[in-house]
């Protein structure tokens, strides 16, 4: 393996966990410094991880996530699409219609 195909190995700053990514340390890490940024809005608790505040927040106060939006790949031009309809951003702009050929 060539140098200029090697990773950059991080470490934890508090145990010998390695990682090649930085976001994989910082979440490691959260688990020594048990820090937990993701606060409930409607009770005191909170969470090291979002999904874990996601689940909270549908099971105990009925709340859904809001949905993500779709993105539809056109070449040069990317485009979110809405997901009531599918119509996209792109399309208003241009003035075009991205589904009708």
């Amino acid at each position: 393996m060539t140098s200029s195909k090697r990773w950059k190995l991080l470490q934890c700053n508090y145990c010998p966990f390695v990682s090649r990514f930085e976001s994989a340390i910082r979440r490691h890490q959260l688990r020594h410094t048990k820090e937990r940024p993701h606060r409930c809005e409607f009770c005191p608790k909170s969470f090291q991880r979002r999904y874990q505040l996601t689940q909270h927040m549908a099971i105990r106060h009925g709340t859904k996530p809001a949905p993500r939006q779709k993105v539809q790949d056109f070449g040069d031009h990317t485009a979110l699409l809405d997901p009531a309809n599918e119509s996209s951003e792109f399309e208003m702009d241009m003035g075009v219609n991205m589904f009708q050929f």
